[in-house]
């Protein structure tokens, strides 16, 4: 009968063992990367996402305890641009921009997850410009 209880007790040493040494690689791991960004001075990033080209406007702003720098996400329910931009003392970043987004309110996670409730229009491909230099600003004729 001592059998059984020192039997059981090896099989979960080994158990607890071989999980113990299971490899670093099996557990996920987070991996700090870089991304390029288009930045210029956070007056013109606006004025070209709100102007008449893009229409966009912002729906979302947000801010880090760690940090001055607020991040603005900005879309065009028409169109259904979206761009997220990073606004920092002296510049604005755009660290992402796309089409198609999807409002959460028009978002059924129980009966379809990937897609939205309601059909989203098609949208033509926008191809975003660079924004103007600064010399292109300053071009009026004076007369």
């Amino acid at each position: 009968m001592i059998k059984i209880p020192v039997i059981v007790f090896l099989c979960i040493g080994l158990s607890i063992g071989a999980v113990m040494a299971l490899p670093a690689a099996t557990s996920p791991s987070i991996i700090k990367g870089t991304k390029d960004v288009t930045c210029a001075p956070t007056e013109l990033i606006f004025k070209v996402l709100t102007g008449e080209e893009f229409s966009e406007s912002p729906l979302w702003i947000g801010s880090e305890e760690s940090s001055t720098d607020r991040y603005v996400m900005f879309v065009n329910n028409k169109t259904r641009t979206w761009t997220m931009v990073q606004v920092g003392s002296d510049q604005a970043c755009i660290l992402g921009l796309g089409e198609n987004h999807i409002l959460a309110s028009e978002f059924d996670p129980i009966t379809k997850p990937s897609t939205p409730s309601k059909p989203v229009p098609p949208v033509k491909p926008v191809t975003p410009t660079p924004p103007p230099t600064q010399n292109s600003l300053t071009t009026d004729k004076i007369a």
